[in-house]
């Protein structure tokens, strides 16, 4: 009964210690919340495109046990089938007979959750210079993958410094990409900070553009 007792009261303290850390203002972690006065307008009448339907309720799960959550789900041409990438850190290729492995980012792993091990391709974007997959992995960074060769390369390393208004530091959480018609690549970092600090609305995401032709980031 003693030990239980003193498990308890650690236990007690440490919540009171921790809900003092995270709560309290001027204690650490601190962070800044930039505030500008805005106006929230009134919700848009639903009518017409807006007017509330039912054509999900005949929704059928497909592919399941198969596909676990796949991300940016992409379309070139319709008899081809739609491109997403999934936990496991696979990009595959979806259509009504066959889910098909086109590449994968990360490292081999046997638990697909373990999306640091094994990489997590968030973001999807067909190259408009040629034959290519854009791929944003959260956790490996942007990659160009040949859809016919499958040959691999990459165009920013997570490891890669990059630039920001006052600190520059590596990506922490590679999202979404896009690419322009001269072929740059648009992509985000979700979060320039450790994720837990997501929780504090610190608004530290950034907007990146990478030049191909010089393979320059800004």
């Amino acid at each position: 009964m003693g030990i239980l007792s003193s498990l308890r009261r650690i236990t007690t303290y440490l919540i009171i210690f921790l809900g003092a850390v995270f709560l309290l203002p001027g204690l650490p972690p601190s962070t800044t919340f930039p505030f500008k006065e805005y106006f929230v307008r009134p919700p848009r009448e639903l009518k017409g495109t807006l007017q509330p339907n039912f054509l999900l309720d005949g929704a059928r799960h497909l592919w399941k046990d198969q596909v676990f959550g796949p991300e940016s789900l992409i379309l070139r041409d319709e008899d081809e089938g739609i491109y997403a990438g999934i936990h496991g850190g696979e990009v595959v290729l979806i259509n009504n007979n066959s889910v098909k492995p086109i590449t994968k980012i990360g490292q081999p792993c046997d638990y697909i959750f373990d999306d640091a091990l094994c990489g997590y391709p968030l973001g999807l974007a067909f190259d408009t210079q040629g034959n290519n997959l854009i791929i944003a992995d959260a956790h490996y960074g942007i990659w160009k993958v040949n859809l016919e060769t499958k040959v691999k390369t990459m165009l920013v390393s997570p490891k890669e410094i990059l630039p920001g208004q006052s600190v520059h530091r590596p990506g922490k959480l590679f999202n979404s990409v896009a690419v322009s018609k001269e072929g740059d690549i648009y992509w985000t970092d979700s979060v320039s900070e450790d994720l837990p600090f997501i929780a504090f609305a610190n608004p530290s995401g950034r907007l990146f553009r990478y030049e191909m032709v010089h393979k320059q980031i800004t």
